[in-house]
């Protein structure tokens, strides 16, 4: 019996994170290798947060804010001339987009709402990209 629990245990643990990992696909990933996996690489100018809301994943609360984004330039993917994008912003570290500010975005898409589920990972100012490139060079 002992046996069983621990296994159980083992699998339950194991199963947990996994699903970590796949909502934060793109965490610790560098520059090159978000060009290599994000679905859409973009810079935006964030226009106004238009929503706040909790969301349930995988049975744990997240807070999300909604920002309408201008697009200025795409390196990968297609999007139309504005966007909608959810960002997270529970995860330690992460401070809310600044409106005006134009942002280097890698991320993934649901419907019509462009996913940025770790900030630290997927969003760079002007200044924070140029030195993550200086980085890679």
């Amino acid at each position: 019996m002992k046996k069983i629990i621990v296994f159980l245990s083992i699998i339950l643990l194991s199963l947990t994170s996994c699903s970590y990992l796949v909502e934060t696909i793109y965490d610790g990933a560098s520059i090159t290798e978000l060009n290599e996996i994000a679905d859409y690489h973009f810079t935006a100018l964030v226009e106004e947060k238009t929503d706040s809301k909790v969301e349930m994943q995988n049975g744990i609360p997240y807070k999300f804010d909604y920002y309408r984004l201008k697009i200025k330039e795409n390196y990968k993917g297609e999007t139309s001339d504005e966007v909608t994008i959810r960002y997270a912003i529970s995860v330690k570290g992460t401070s809310d987009l600044i409106i005006g500010e134009i942002y280097h975005f890698y991320c993934s898409k649901t419907d019509d709402i462009y996913k940025i589920d770790s900030p630290n990972a997927q969003c760079y100012s002007l200044e924070e990209y140029e030195t993550e490139l200086e980085e890679v060079v």
